[in-house]
């Protein structure tokens, strides 16, 4: 058995909490000795002293990748628009006005705009969308 040294708390504590939580302390230590003679606790120097990357972890490497895929196609987005100017120069319009324009601006505005109906506008947009990802996809590199 170990010999428990006394904390002190400071000034602003009372003497009364001071001892009680010494008092606390004292006893979680003679349970924690007194399980480890009958054996229901085992020291494992591994265990407390392995300090664990959590970047190496595997959920953390999974993430990783998929943040390295995100950017990949984000630094692609440009291109993809320039692109999608000569592709498709309808789509290119609206996705500049709907997505780049610096305000938010509702379907039915654009649909309004251009004499078509709310769920056209929304199909275009779909179709423009559309071709961008199959640029970025198409020239992304996998990690």
């Amino acid at each position: 058995m170990q010999k428990y040294q006394y904390i002190y708390l400071g000034h602003g504590i009372s003497k009364k909490a001071e001892e009680e939580y010494n008092h606390l302390c004292r006893y979680e230590l003679y349970q924690w000795e007194r399980d480890w003679v009958h054996g229901l606790i085992y020291y494992d120097e591994n265990f407390y002293f392995q300090i664990v990357d959590e970047t190496t972890l595997p959920q953390n490497k999974e993430l990783s990748r998929k943040e390295k895929i995100r950017k990949e196609r984000l630094e692609l987005l440009p291109y993809a628009v320039e692109w999608l100017k000569y592709e498709s120069p309808e789509g290119y319009v609206l996705i500049q006005e709907y997505y780049f324009s610096g305000k938010k601006i509702k379907l039915k505005h654009l649909a309004k705009k251009y004499g078509v109906s709310h769920q056209t506008m929304s199909r275009r947009i779909a179709q423009a969308r559309e071709i961008l990802k199959n640029f970025i996809i198409s020239h992304e590199h996998i990690y």
